[in-house]
Parts: structure tokens; sequence; C-alpha cells
């Protein structure tokens, strides 16, 4: 968890790698990766997984309604993933920085059943959200 009190002006860059912790990014349900909801940062956030993980059911990360950075988050997630139900990256429904986030997962994923990418109806940023997919 990330103390809800952070305002530096470029934003974090939080990396998880296999290093943090006893071994502990192995357990079978996966972490949660929380971000308070009263970020402020003018130039956004950066969530990083690292290609490592192994997990079967995936982590969680879940990013709050009340976000209002103006440009945006971005939840970047690796390609080599393996678990078998995937990641669930969730974006709540009341974002209003102008540029919007981004979620990106690469084209290499081979769980069976991939990852969900929720983004509820009532997004109300200028731009849109960017869902890149590419090959």
């Amino acid at each position: 968890m990330v103390p809800a009190s952070w305002s530096q002006p470029h934003g974090p860059s939080f990396m998880d790698p296999a290093s943090w912790g006893p071994a502990s990014w192995s357990q079978p349900h996966g972490p949660s990766l929380m971000v308070p909801a009263s970020w402020s940062q003018p130039h956004g956030l950066s969530l990083m997984v690292p290609a490592s993980w192994s997990q079967p059911h995936g982590p969680s990360l879940m990013v709050p309604a009340s976000w209002s950075q103006p440009h945006g988050l971005s939840l970047i997630v690796p390609a080599s993933w393996s678990q078998p139900h995937g990641p669930s990256l969730m974006v709540s429904a009341s974002w209003s920085q102008p540029h919007g986030p981004s979620l990106m997962v690469s084209a290499s994923w081979s769980q069976p059943h991939g990852p969900s990418l929720m983004d509820p109806a009532s997004w109300s940023q200028p731009h849109a959200l960017s869902l890149d997919l590419s090959l």
C-alpha cells in the first residue's frame, strides 16, 4: 500500500522486482497492489508489474475513483505472464484527468482465460481510454 499523502511533481515509479520480501510473490492467489484515492501529482503514476510473476491466479491492480492528476495513469503488464487465469486490471468510473489513463497489455499473453480489462461506462475524461493490445 502506498500512503495517500504523496504529492511530488513528477510522480513515483513502483517496480516490484523478485527481490522484494522473502519470496512472497509466489502465493497462490497473488498480491494486491492498491493505490489510495488522494494522489495528486501532476504527471501521473506508473505501476509496473515484473515479468517473473508466476502465481496461478495473478495479482489484482486496483486504482481508486478519485484520481485527478492531469496526465493520467499508466498500468503496464509484461508479456511473459503465464498464470492460468491472468490478472485483473480494474479502473474505477470517476476518473477526470484531461488525457485519461493508459492500460497496456502485450500480445504474447498465454494464459487460457486472459486478462480482464474493465472500464465502467461512466468514464468522463475527454480523450477516452487507450487499450493497447497490438501485436
